[in-house]
């Protein structure tokens, strides 16, 4: 049924690219990122009982829905690699900004293996009350629901948008098998550090709301400094880079002084604008 409503919306999407009658010629590479994207939705999503059980049929068929037809649009895209890098991008950085708003402090256990990694400590969660009234995104999305009351009334939208952004990007991860966009040498993908990179990025930046000290480094300077490398990965993915981590190691590691306080001076304004 899902390869059925599959086809469908390819043929929806390249009417929209291609007027008239003609449905692209399937070649064996987009029938790879259409099985891919099939078993990465029925893995990550329709199958995932222990992500869809709080969320009702019709929210689990609209999302369904929706990821079917974002693996159309690379399937049919005249670069796919490129395609489904942009849409990864976009799903890590919104994973980033709920997922370390749900990892436990210690002792507890931590089952995404990311806190203790630089940058992420779990101590987010317990200020998650706070954070959706000094964050503009938190408060703009915990606005589509009803003035929260306890803590319960924050966590339940929080983790539920957590549990679709984390759907989302494992569909796009799982993607990048039809185009070979990984590294297959033990322990040197560039998935996992890339979304530990964002969500360094993402504590930072909570932190400085809540004037918590970073976790980054000690002294402003040298805590910018690495906040700011955590935030190139995703420009390094984004430029095509066969081996994305490699890139932005070598480029963070080879910034100038220079370097950092342009960017600070820019990421500072356009933090200024937000706020306003």
């Amino acid at each position: 049924m899902v390869k059925t409503l599959l086809w469908k919306l390819i043929e929806k999407v390249a009417e929209k690219v291609v007027p008239g009658p003609a449905v692209p010629q399937v070649n064996n590479e987009m029938k790879a990122i259409l099985d891919i994207g099939r078993t990465a939705i029925e893995t990550c999503w329709t199958g995932n009982h222990e992500v869809t059980k709080v969320f009702s049929d019709q929210l689990v068929k609209h999302h369904t829905e929706k990821m079917m037809e974002e693996v159309a649009k690379v399937a049919t895209s005249s670069d796919p690699r490129m395609a489904n890098r942009e849409r990864l991008v976009s799903c890590v950085i919104e994973l980033a900004q709920f997922q370390v708003l749900i990892i436990d402090p210690l002792p507890a256990e931590d089952p995404t293996g990311l806190r203790g990694q630089p940058g992420i400590t779990g101590e987010l969660k317990a200020h998650l009350q706070v954070l959706v009234e000094k964050d503009k995104g938190l408060r703009e999305f915990m606005h589509a629901f009803s003035t929260p009351n306890n803590a319960d009334d924050v966590w339940s939208p929080v983790m539920g948008r957590y549990r679709i952004a984390f759907a989302w990007t494992h569909v796009h991860q799982m993607l990048r098998f039809a185009f070979d966009d990984v590294n297959h040498a033990e322990g040197k993908d560039w998935f996992k550090p890339f979304v530990a990179a964002e969500c360094a990025w993402q504590e930072y930046q909570y932190r400085e709301l809540l004037g918590m000290p970073s976790a980054l480094e000690v002294g402003e300077t040298e805590a910018w400094k690495n906040a700011l490398k955590m935030s190139f990965f995703s420009q390094c993915v984004l430029e095509g880079a066969r081996f994305p981590d490699l890139k932005w190691r070598e480029r963070a590691d080879g910034m100038v002084e220079e370097q950092f306080k342009e960017a600070i001076l820019r990421l500072r304004a356009e933090r200024a604008q937000t706020d306003q």
